[in-house]
């Protein structure tokens, strides 16, 4: 009853739970255990609601926002945030229209999260659940969508569920329309032109979703890419571009043909399935098929 129903906030800057917000203006009612508020901000703008739980529990988050940008030291943050039983992290329903991590503009970011309710606490030894409903990225370039969740790590021989040790799995497919603008999107330019198709499969790691850890990493998945170019690379920065184009080749057995990868390797296709096991990725189909 002594919690206030109304509030209005201007700030320079704003610290919340492994957050920080600059130039800060925030204007929001409260609703019994609901509370709802306009927010702009240079990371962040429009409308969030927080339903606080009716008893145990985290809530839940509930944001349509046209931007958040989460810069690269605040992603820490985050991710210590995240390092938590996954019942502290709140159930979330959130779309961004213009979402930007670490500096990278990542397009529209929908997100779709739960924790499961007190049966499966029980059948699960205890040990809550937070499951992604649906986790899409949609860019100009490609379309992003993954489902999964983030629980106890099940030891072998139907053992008590280990609270310690928290698994994260996932299961993704990328529609990608142009690679070389995607690759670009993600710090790695001028590597491919071109490029459209599809990976799909699926991977999973222990730790939080953020805190990706390659040592425990393990999954499958495919690609398929058709129409592109692999583009000339300095193999000391790029090795693997350099094999693919070819530039490490004698020149054709001294029949020379310079001129045919003097702007790199251009595929009709680039298919395959890539397994991981302990982070490393492997694969023994691997087919391209170029002109050349």
């Amino acid at each position: 009853a002594y919690l206030p129903t109304v509030r209005a906030v201007r700030a320079r800057e704003l610290s919340a739970e492994g957050r920080r917000l600059r130039n800060v203006v925030v204007g929001g009612s409260r609703e019994g255990r609901t509370w709802r508020a306009n927010v702009d901000a240079d990371e962040m703008g429009d409308y969030i609601e927080y339903r606080q739980p009716q008893a145990t529990g985290a809530g839940r988050v509930y944001a349509r926002l046209a931007r958040l940008a989460i810069a690269d030291a605040d992603a820490s943050q985050v991710e210590a945030l995240l390092d938590q039983q996954p019942g502290s992290i709140p159930a979330l329903d959130i779309v961004v229209e213009a979402f930007e991590l670490k500096g990278r503009p990542l397009g529209r970011l929908e997100i779709d999260a739960v924790n499961r309710g007190a049966g499966a606490v029980m059948r699960e030894g205890g040990i809550r659940e937070w499951r992604l409903n649906r986790l899409s990225l949609l860019t100009p370039d490609a379309n992003f969508s993954a489902s999964g969740n983030w629980a106890a790590l099940q030891p072998a021989g139907g053992a008590r569920p280990v609270a310690e040790r928290r698994r994260t799995a996932m299961r993704f497919r990328l529609d990608i329309s142009d690679a070389g603008q995607l690759l670009g999107r993600l710090g790695m330019r001028d590597v491919v032109r071109r490029g459209r198709g599809t990976m799909e499969g699926h991977v999973a790691w222990v730790g939080s979703p953020l805190a990706l850890d390659y040592p425990s990493m393990a999954g499958t998945f495919s690609v398929n890419l058709e129409a592109g170019q692999f583009l000339k690379a300095d193999p000391g920065l790029a090795k693997l571009i350099g094999v693919l184009s070819l530039q490490s080749l004698p020149r054709r057995l001294a029949l020379d043909f310079r001129d045919v990868f003097s702007e790199g390797f251009a595929f009709d296709f680039v298919r395959g399935d890539i397994s991981i096991e302990q982070g490393i990725a492997a694969s023994n189909n691997l087919q391209m098929k170029g002109v050349n």
